[in-house]
Order: structure tokens, then C-alpha cells, then sequence
């Protein structure tokens, strides 16, 4: 098949049949955006390429081997002795239903060398037993990827500053910690202890160890900015409610803040920042997107009420919170229900809409098209539902059948979404 358009890029891959075989599994619009995410995947040969996509589809099905390609294409140019090794490590470590549910939600693991996975794993259990080691693999599957020197140079550092007990519970919280290289989690630390003093220092990294992932720089123009705009006070009880702040560049948090006055005027920022300090994490340009769009669905006063009540929708880059109405509006059977849903919890608009569609399909799967649509507009929380948490929930709603349905239908239309849950 040959593409149309400017795709001059492809021009430059080393297998043309790579570019046509994934033209032939996900068609034109989608092998465009695999180009996009991970151009350097069409350097693959196109015998590499076809085994991985085999080997996947062989385990998790042809669709869902499909979605891994589009979503993560870089399985397609692992060699299939990398991805073979990885799935026997995950198989022998969580048996091959648990090893099937987790390569579908995160496939990037299977990219992992196997020998890597053995010694993280290993590193794991020595710092938190093996059943620990397991929970924290479930959680954050990406800890099979993390080199054994990092995650133990990670766990030493969190041992030395709050005690083993503590540094696990930290992990457990935050798993990926432990993939942050020692000289960043130093310089951060420093920073911290610099800018707040030891004690404070300490209580940050307890509320949110990701702190420790950004460099020293980070740290502290993150808090020079903060300081400036907000006030000592102000910025001190920002960062104290949420630490994630100071892994933000300055200039995000400037360009955040300032785009925040525009919109809202100053004292309502400032109630705004005191409600939901990581508002001022989101980059002004999609700060900026994100407002368009409310404007365009709400109008101006409305838009800024849903703004109030949950800052964190400017965080939705424009085109996510156009596709996740618009993904509403089709799973839910009409634009108005779509607008209601988000009326009630703005934070909808940050729903990926491919997440809206799955979950849209997976219910209509067992219960048909009118009966899925009641659920769902009777429950839309349901699509921020994690996916090893969704068959469980589409099995405890349908138990009832249709008589479960009806019961909702009389109390959901347009004009009454009482029962929708606001997260």
C-alpha cells in the first residue's frame, strides 16, 4: 500500500516493508501515528517486525495486539528472543493469567532484557520481601526495566533518609521511585534541604517521593518562581499540600500562573492554587487549549465555574478534551448527556478517549448497545476505571440484568444526573 500526504520521513526508514506491514495491521491513519510516537520503529527489518507482531498476537489476541502496536510500537522492533525471555520471567513470576493482564496494560515491559528483570526482581525482594516485590511489579510493571544498580542505588539513598519501614512504604506509594538514578535523587535532596531544612525536607519526600526524581535546577527554579508569584506563605502551603510543584520548570509554573490571572482574575487564582496547587504544573499552552474548549461547550461564565470546581481540567490538552466529549457524547448516546457528565466532574475532559471507547465496548459486549448506555450514564466513573479493575466492575453491574437497567432508566435522562460519581 502506498501512503499518501507528506510522509517524507518514511523516505528515510531502512525497511520500507516494515511501513506496509503495520499499513496492513492498523491501517494508513494509525501507521501515522506509530510514525509519529516512534518513527525509529521502521528501521526494523520487516522479518523482525512480523515475528514480534506474531508472538504478540499469538498471546493477547489479534486486536489487543493491534492496540499494543499502535500505542506502543517499540515491541515491534524488539527482537522475539527479548520478548520471548521477558514473558517467561513474567509468567514464572505471577503465573500466565496474572502475566496476560499485565503485558496487555503495560506491553512496554516485554522490551526488557530478561536478564535485567531476574536482577531487578531479585534486588526487589532483598529490599522488601517477595511478596512486596510482586505488589510493587503489579503496580508499576516498569520496575522490570529499571536497571539492578539504579534501583539499588535508588533504595539506598531512601533507606539512609527515612529508615528501611518508611523508604518501603515510600516505595509502595510510589513505585517508580526506585528508577530515579542516585546522583538526582542527591541533588534534589539537597536542594530540599537547602530551600525548606532538613525537617521539611524529609516530611515532602514522605507525602510525595517523586520529589527525589527531579534534578537540583528543577528544585530550585520551581520554588524561586513560586516564592515570586504566590508569596513565601502561599508557596511554602503549595508545595507543602503538594511537592509534585517542584518538579516543574519555572517557567511552566510562571507561564501556569500567569495564564491563571488572565482567566480567572488574581484572588480567584490564588483560591484556585490554595484548592488544587497542581493546576500550576500544566504548561500555559495547554492551559490556554483546555479554556477554548470549555468555552466553546460551556460559554464563558460556565466555564470558569468548572474551572473553580476542579482547577485540574486545564491540565486536558485541547484535542484530549475534544476527543473525550466527543467519545462521551457517542458512548453515551447524546451530546447533552455528554455535557452533563462534565458539568458534574470537569476532570471527564482528561479521560483519554480511546479509554471512553473500550470501556463503551467492553460493557456493550454484555449487555447490548441501550443497556450499556444506562449503566454508563448512571455511572460514568466507570471510564476512568483502571483496566485490571473493569471487568470486576462490569461483572458486579450486570448481574441483574435488565432489571438493574430499569431501575436506572427512570432516574437518568438529560435533565437529572444525580448519580453521576465526581471524582
Amino acid at each position: 500500500m502506498t501512503p499518501t500526504g507528506d510522509l517524507r520521513p518514511i523516505a528515510n526508514c531502512t525497511a520500507t516493508g516494515t511501513w506496509e506491514f503495520v499499513v496492513d495491521q492498523v491501517g494508513l491513519p494509525n501507521a501515522i501515528k506509530v510514525m509519529s510516537r516512534s518513527p525509529g520503529v521502521f528501521k526494523a527489518p520487516e522479518l523482525c517486525a512480523r515475528s514480534s507482531f506474531k508472538f504478540l498476537e499469538d498471546l493477547v489476541g489479534s486486536e489487543k495486539a493491534k492496540d499494543i502496536l499502535i500505542k506502543r510500537p517499540g515491541v515491534l522492533a524488539t527482537p522475539l528472543s527479548t520478548l520471548s525471555g521477558a514473558w517467561h520471567v513474567i509468567k514464572t513470576l505471577f503465573g500466565e493469567e496474572d502475566a496476560l493482564q499485565l503485558v496487555t496494560r503495560t506491553s512496554v515491559v516485554l522490551t526488557s532484557p530478561e536478564s535485567t528483570m531476574v536482577k531487578s526482581f531479585d534486588a526487589l525482594v532483598e529490599f522488601v520481601g517477595r511478596e512486596k516485590a510482586t505488589s510493587l511489579i503489579r503496580k508499576s510493571p516498569s520496575l522490570l526495566k529499571v536497571a539492578e544498580p539504579t534501583m539499588r542505588g535508588a533504595w539506598e539513598k531512601l533507606e539512609t533518609l527515612v529508615g528501611a519501614d518508611d523508604a518501603i512504604e515510600l516505595c509502595e506509594r510510589c513505585p517508580n521511585v526506585l528508577s530515579a538514578p542516585g546522583p538526582t535523587m542527591t541533588g534534589a535532596l539537597e536542594a530540599l534541604q537547602i530551600l525548606f531544612g532538613a525537617e521539611v525536607a524529609v516530611s515532602l519526600v514522605m507525602k510525595n517521593p517523586a520529589v527525589l526524581k527531579a534534578p537540583r535546577d528543577t528544585v530550585q527554579g520551581a520554588w524561586e518562581v513560586l516564592e515570586n508569584v504566590l508569596g513565601h506563605s502561599e508557596a511554602l502551603s503549595a508545595v507543602q499540600n503538594n511537592p509534585d510543584l517542584l518538579r516543574a520548570p519555572g517557567y511552566t509554573v510562571r507561564g501556569a500562573w500567569d495564564n491563571l490571572v488572565e482567566i480567572l482574575g488574581e484572588q480567584s487564582s490564588l483560591e484556585v492554587v490554595r484548592q488544587s496547587p497542581g493546576v500550576l504544573n500544566s504548561p500555559k499552552d495547554t492551559m490556554v487549549g483546555s479554556w477554548k474548549v470549555l468555552k466553546k461547550l460551556f460559554g464563558e461564565n460556565k466555564a470558569e465555574e468548572l474551572i473553580k470546581k476542579n482547577p485540574t481540567v486545564l491540565k486536558a490538552p485541547s484535542k484530549t478534551a475534544m476527543d473525550a466529549y466527543d467519545a462521551l457524547a457517542e458512548a453515551l448516546g447524546s451530546e447533552s448527556h455528554a455535557l452533563a457528565v462534565i458539568e458534574r466532574s470537569p476532570g471527564m475532559l482528561r479521560v483519554s478517549s480511546d479509554r471512553v471507547i473500550h470501556v463503551r465496548s467492553e460493557l456493550e459486549k454484555r449487555v447490548g448497545a441501550e443497556t450499556a448506555e444506562n449503566i454508563l450514564r448512571a455511572s460514568p466513573s466507570a471510564f476512568k476505571l483502571a483496566s485490571d479493575t473493569l471487568d470486576a466492575w462490569i461483572i458486579r453491574v450486570t448481574i441483574g440484568g435488565r432489571s438493574h437497567t430499569s431501575t436506572e432508566r427512570g432516574k437518568n435522562n438529560s435533565n437529572n444526573m444525580s448519580h453521576v460519581n465526581n471524582k
